[in-house]
C-alpha cells in the first residue's frame, strides 16, 4: 500500500540503452551528478531566475509606493501613532515581513537590492525540486532528475510567481514556509514507526505560524496541509494525533514570533488585534463595525469558479488579477486530475520487477501532495480567488502535473513523450503578470522637490479619493513633518472613528498645513472632502515633487468654516 507503479523505470546505471540523456553520463559524470545535482540546480535555476528578474527592470509595484516601504519606516522611526492612515487600509498589515527590504532598498543600489529579492525567491526552485523527487522510491536516475527538472521548470514560470521575482511581494516567501513545511512532514511518513512525528510536525508547524503571521492568508495552505497530514496518516495507518499536537503547538510558537508584538500593539491602541479587520467581532470604536473583506474576485457561482482554470488559459485573467496574464497549468491538471484520481487513490496491488530497477512512487507523498493541493486550491477560490494569493500552489503545479502523469500513464515511453511535449508548451505559453517595472538608476525612488515647499512641523493632508499610493514619500520628509490621509480606500469622516482623530490633529495643528496628491488629479470629490475637514486649498502656493514614479503636487490648506458633520467612515473595496 506504500509504493505506485510509474513508468519511470530506468535501466540499472551505467546501461544506456534506449534513453538519448542517459548517454551522455559517464560513470564518473553520473557519481558527480548524485553528489551534487541539488546545487546544480540551484545554481543555475537561482541564476537564470535572478537574470529574467534584473531584464525586466525594478520593480515599482502599488503596495510598495503604498506600505511596503514606509510602513517599516513608520514603525523603526517611532510614527505609527504620529501619521493617520498613511497608506489608507493597508497601514495596519503587519509590517516585520517587509524590514529586510526596507533595509535593502534603503541601503544598496537598487540593482542590487532588486538582484537579492530574486535570489530569495529562487529558493523555490530548490524547494520544488527536492519535492518532486520525494514523489520517488529508490535511488536517483537520470528519468528522475530529468522529470524532477521538468516539474520545476513548470513551477518557476507560473504568471504569478515569475512576475513577483524581484519585487517587494512576500507571496514567493511565503511559498517557502508552505513548501519548507511540506518537505518536512513528508520527511515524517519515511519514520516507520513513527517516532519523532511531534518534533517534525512542530518545525513544520513553526514555519506555518511564521508565514501565517505575516500574512492571514496563507491560512488556506495551513488548512490543506493538516488535512492532508491527517489523511495520509489514516491511509497509511498512523495515528494523526502526534502530528496535528505538534503542528498546533509550532503553529502557536511561529505566530506569536511574528506577529505576537504587533497584535499587541493593535489590540491596545485600537481594541482589535486584527483591526482594521473582523471589527464586527472586536468592535472597535476607530473602524465601522463590519468584517471587512476583499470580495472583488470571488466568483459569483460555482460555474464561475470551475470556469477561472479557463478563463486563464484565454488570457481572461482579470476574472481573479488586476493585470494580464496567460496561464495554460490548471486547465491542464483538470485533465490531469480526471484521471489521476481514480488511480492514485484505488488500492494497489505489489509489482514485480520487470527489467533493471523499477521506480515506484511513494503513495504517502502522494496522497499527502494530492489533498494538500486540491482542498487548498477550493479554499482558495471560495475565501479569496485573489490570484497573488495562489503562488505557493502555482510553483507546485509541475509536481502535481508529473504524480498525475505518473499514476495515469503506466508506459514509460509515453511518459516521456508527455513530459517532453508539455513541459515546453505550458513554459513558451505562459505570459506572466507585470506590477511595473522601471529602469535601474542610483535611487530606488529618486524624490526631489521636497526641500523647496517642506518646512518644519508641516503637516501634510494626503487628499486621493482615487486611491494612488503616496506612502512611499514619507521618509524623504523631515521627521516633524505628518501626515493624515483623509481620502483612498478608506474615506474618513469628522467626528467617526479615526475621523475624529483626524479632525482633532487638524483643529490643533499649529504649524504649516499641506495638501499632497497626485498632480492634476484633485477632483471635485477630494475638494468637497477637504471642507469637511474645515480646509480649501490655496490658489497660489502650490509646489511640485517629482520622483521616478509619479509627478505630485502639493498646495497650502486655508482652514475655512467646515459643513455640518454627518456620515460615517467607510472602506472602499
Amino acid at each position: 500500500m506504500g509504493e505506485l507503479p510509474c513508468p519511470l523505470q530506468d535501466p540499472a546505471f551505467p546501461s544506456r540503452k534506449g534513453i538519448f540523456f542517459v548517454a551522455v553520463f559517464s560513470d564518473r559524470a553520473w557519481q558527480f551528478w548524485q553528489r551534487w545535482h541539488i546545487v546544480f540546480v540551484s545554481v543555475f535555476g537561482i541564476s537564470a531566475l535572478t537574470y529574467w528578474s534584473v531584464l525586466q527592470g525594478q520593480d515599482q509595484n502599488w503596495d510598495l509606493k503604498n506600505y511596503h516601504y514606509s510602513a517599516v519606516y513608520r514603525l523603526l522611526n517611532g510614527r505609527l501613532l504620529w501619521d493617520i492612515a498613511p497608506s489608507q487600509i493597508q497601514s495596519w498589515f503587519n509590517p516585520f515581513p517587509y524590514i529586510p527590504y526596507y533595509i535593502a532598498i534603503r541601503s544598496l543600489p537598487p540593482i542590487v537590492s532588486g538582484s537579492l529579492m530574486a535570489i530569495v525567491a529562487g529558493i523555490n526552485i530548490v524547494l520544488v525540486y527536492v519535492l518532486t523527487l520525494s514523489l520517488f522510491k529508490g535511488s536517483l536516475t537520470p528519468l528522475k532528475s530529468v522529470t524532477a527538472i521538468a516539474a520545476t521548470l513548470i513551477g518557476a514560470t507560473a504568471p504569478m510567481f515569475l512576475s513577483e521575482v524581484g519585487t517587494t511581494f512576500i507571496d514567493n516567501v511565503m511559498s517557502l514556509f508552505i513548501v519548507g513545511a511540506g518537505l518536512i512532514l513528508i520527511r515524517m511518513y519515511r519514520n516507520p514507526d513513527g517516532s519523532g512525528d511531534v518534533v517534525r510536525a512542530g518545525w513544520a508547524g513553526l514555519l506555518l505560524g511564521i508565514a501565517f503571521g505575516f500574512k492571514q492568508t496563507v491560512a488556506v495552505f495551513i488548512a490543506g496541509l493538516v488535512l492532508a497530514t491527517v489523511v495520509t496518516c489514516l491511509l497509511s495507518r498512523r495515528s494523526p494525533v502526534r502530528p496535528v499536537l505538534g503542528l498546533f503547538v509550532g503553529g502557536l510558537v511561529g505566530t506569536a514570533l511574528s506577529v505576537g508584538w504587533w497584535s499587541y500593539f493593535l489590540f491596545t491602541t485600537y481594541g482589535n488585534p486584527l483591526f482594521p479587520f473582523y471589527n464586527k467581532i472586536f468592535q472597535s470604536p476607530y473602524f465601522p463595525l463590519t468584517n471587512f473583506i476583499d470580495v472583488n474576485f470571488l466568483p459569483k457561482s460555482f460555474m464561475a469558479a470551475v470556469g477561472y482554470p479557463i478563463q486563464w488559459a484565454l488570457g481572461n485573467s482579470f476574472v481573479s488579477c488586476e493585470m494580464f496574464f496567460r496561464d495554460f497549468r490548471f486547465v491542464t491538471l483538470y485533465a490531469l486530475l480526471a484521471v489521476g484520481a481514480v488511480f492514485l487513490l484505488r488500492p494497489v496491488r505489489a509489482v514485480e520487477p520487470t527489467k533493471g530497477m523499477p521506480v515506484l512512487l511513494d503513495r504517502n507523498v502522494c496522497v499527502f501532495l494530492f489533498v494538500f493541493f486540491v482542498f487548498s486550491y477550493v479554499a482558495w477560490i471560495s475565501m479569496f480567488a485573489i490570484h497573488r494569493y495562489l503562488v505557493p500552489l502555482e510553483i507546485l503545479t509541475g509536481a502535481f502535473s508529473v504524480m498525475l502523469l505518473a499514476v495515469s500513464v503506466r508506459n514509460r515511453t509515453a511518459f516521456i513523450i508527455v513530459v517532453a511535449i508539455l513541459t515546453p508548451a505550458l513554459v513558451l505559453t505562459t505570459i506572466p503578470a507585470s506590477w511595473g517595472r522601471s529602469s535601474f538608476g542610483r535611487s530606488w525612488f529618486d524624490v526631489r522637490g521636497v526641500d523647496s515647499i517642506n518646512k518644519p512641523d508641516t503637516l501634510y493632508v494626503v487628499v486621493e479619493g482615487g486611491g494612488a499610493p503616496l506612502g512611499y514619500v514619507i521618509p524623504f520628509f523631515g521627521k516633524t513633518s505628518r501626515f493624515v490621509r483623509i481620502a483612498g480606500n478608506m474615506m474618513l469622516t469628522p467626528g467617526v472613528g479615526l475621523g475624529a482623530s483626524a479632525k482633532d490633529v487638524i483643529d490643533n495643528h499649529k504649524g504649516p498645513i499641506r495638501s499632497l496628491q497626485v498632480k492634476e488629479q484633485m477632483i471635485p470629490e477630494d475638494l468637497k472632502h477637504l471642507r469637511i475637514f474645515g480646509l480649501e486649498p490655496s490658489a497660489t502656493d502650490c509646489g511640485t515633487i517629482t520622483t521616478k514614479f509619479d509627478v505630485l503636487q502639493s498646495c497650502q490648506l486655508e482652514r475655512v468654516s467646515p459643513p455640518a458633520p454627518g456620515g460615517s467612515a467607510s472602506a472602499v473595496p
